[in-house]
């Protein structure tokens, strides 16, 4: 049985952001407060744009904003509008 964190949806579709990437970080609340192009919507609380430097800009659902911002921060991506 696969890990209760990953869903269909997740197995069959993945994208990956290089942290070089991205040039800013924002967690809004509800999904439909994310305007990115490339969108994973799952049922969660929150989302978080992920602003990237070239290409599209990349958006996702969660429960765990928390500690994703802090993971992010962690990792030195800034915070943004």
């Amino acid at each position: 049985m696969k890990d209760s964190h990953n869903g269909y949806l997740g197995f069959m579709i993945r994208k990956t952001v290089k942290l070089d990437e991205i040039e800013w970080f924002a967690v809004r609340g509800g999904w439909t407060s994310c305007p990115a192009k490339v969108h994973f919507t799952l049922p969660g609380k929150a989302c978080v744009y992920l602003r990237r430097r070239r290409s599209w800009d990349v958006s996702f659902t969660t429960n765990r904003q928390g500690e994703l911002s802090e993971v992010l921060l962690s990792l030195g991506v800034p915070r943004g509008a």
